[in-house]
């Protein structure tokens, strides 16, 4: 059983009508009740987002991603790190229908990524990870236009299952994550 804080900045660069790039990056504490643990976590990187619209109704949504990830345990005096590789489709279609006065649309998603280890400057590698590779499938459901409720950005809630080396499990989020 672990809570984490992991606040960060994300900065959304157009490149044309069709290619964004997102720099990123995320600092911050988790403490692990189950060893008594607290840990600082941190990652870096940059997510591109191509999406392609059409006057039908439907969005397409292609993404890419590479960040470094690393952790440092405070009382274990341990670090490892490693890069995560990711890409996905995200396929949206208007309902015809509204809600809070905005139309909805629905989409399905796929997102895979790749976990690597990364090397010291001693050449030797950081700890080996159980999990190399995870895919997530999932459903989604959005407002063509964010609406604010008690004060938070609403656009979109989605729904996924993850798994791949051993892992299984579901995922909620806000957006497709790239």
């Amino acid at each position: 059983v672990t809570v984490s804080a992991l606040p960060g900045f994300q900065l959304h660069i157009p490149i044309n009508e069709i290619w964004s790039i997102k720099p990123e990056g995320n600092l911050g504490l988790t403490h692990d009740f189950t060893n008594d643990e607290n840990i600082i976590m941190g990652v870096i990187g940059a997510k591109t987002l191509a999406t392609r619209r059409d006057g039908e109704g439907w969005e397409l949504r292609w993404g890419l991603g590479v960040r470094l990830a690393g952790e440092y345990q405070l009382k274990d005096n341990e670090s490892e790190g490693f890069a995560i590789l990711e890409t996905g489709l995200d396929y949206r279609r208007d309902t015809g229908f509204e809600v809070l006065e905005r139309k909805v649309n629905v989409g399905a998603y796929v997102v895979a990524q790749s976990f690597n280890p990364v090397w010291e400057l001693t050449d030797t590698p950081l700890g080996d990870s159980e999990v190399h590779s995870m895919v997530e499938l999932g459903l989604s459901m959005g407002l063509k236009q964010p609406r604010k409720i008690f004060g938070i950005r609403i656009e979109r809630v989605r729904v996924g299952y993850k798994y791949g080396d051993g892992f299984k499990g579901w995922t909620f989020g806000s957006r497709f994550p790239f």
